[in-house]
């Protein structure tokens, strides 16, 4: 498999799973002697001067940033990264040439232990060297060029931390899309198009076209739908925000996760990928076609 933490990211990998899973192997407790003895042996070559988490994880934080902001779960990271063996033979890194960190919400088990437990060690904008045991990382998997039960090294920049609100301010921004409204619950609704018929009123079945797709402007469904409003019969924020349109009017409907997916997000387990990431904001572009 050449993009090994390209494909593997992708994972759900709890830290839990793995600590019971290896602890209770026979061979754990050689396994991981081994592994801090190499950990600690290619410290002392690179002449890095790392601490031990409870865990089990080793760090050092390279590069200190001014900023003190820490992340929060459900916040997104943006993060560039090199991933190699001990060996020093590259494995996978982010596209730091291009700009294009790897982005995810942090504490959702998106990524492997090893890394999301660093990430928390660190401050936006830090640089750290994380060296994580096979149990923090990929476990008994065997790969052509990971062995099973291999200890990884981990270069990491924290490029930056953002809540959904700045997700989505950034994504406003970025479309320069002017919000004609906000609600409580965060919805920010941007009217493209006026519209000449009345506000749907509760009860009352509306037809919407629509177009979803993430803040990163992947697409994930587009088509028309019909729903009573007040029912629960879609998303909240998307129903808040078709409540608050008239009949013949286009707008661009962005709404933070408590109001649509979650901490859950959309799972395909078919093809081991989220379709919507837990934590995630969403935008739609809508047509309120209709409401009898």
């Amino acid at each position: 498999m050449k993009y090994l933490f390209s494909v593997l990211r992708l994972l759900p990998f709890l830290v839990l799973t793995a600590c019971i899973k290896t602890d209770q192997e026979p061979d754990a407790a050689q396994r991981i002697k081994d592994n801090e003895d190499q950990i600690r042996q290619h410290a002392a070559a690179k002449g890095l001067t790392v601490q031990r988490t409870s865990t089990g994880l080793y760090y050092v934080v390279t590069n200190k940033s001014n900023s003190t902001r820490k992340v929060q779960v459900g916040e997104e990271v943006a993060v560039h990264f090199v991933i190699s063996r001990l060996d020093g033979f590259k494995l996978d890194s982010s596209s730091v040439s291009l700009n294009r960190p790897d982005k995810f919400p942090w504490g959702a088990g998106m990524r492997l232990p090893g890394l999301e437990e660093g990430l928390s060690l660190m401050n936006e904008g830090d640089r750290a060297v994380l060296l994580v045991p096979y149990f923090l990382a990929y476990d008994n998997r065997d790969f052509d060029i990971l062995p099973a039960y291999s200890p990884v090294r981990y270069d990491v920049t924290l490029v930056s931390i953002r809540n959904e609100a700045e997700q989505i301010d950034a994504f406003l921004a970025r479309n320069k899309l002017v919000e004609t409204l906000r609600t409580p619950s965060g919805l920010r609704l941007v009217r493209t198009q006026a519209g000449t018929g009345p506000v749907p009123t509760t009860g009352q079945t509306v037809q919407v076209a629509y177009t979803g797709r993430l803040l990163n402007e992947v697409q994930f469904d587009i088509g028309t739908l019909e729903f009573k409003l007040g029912q629960s019969q879609s998303i909240k924020g998307f129903e808040e925000g078709i409540a608050l349109m008239k009949v013949g009017e286009k707008a661009t409907l962005v709404f933070p996760s408590p109001v649509a997916y979650g901490k859950d997000g959309i799972y395909n387990g078919q093809r081991n990928l989220y379709t919507i990431p837990p934590y995630a904001p969403l935008a739609f572009e809508v047509e309120l076609k209709a409401a009898r």
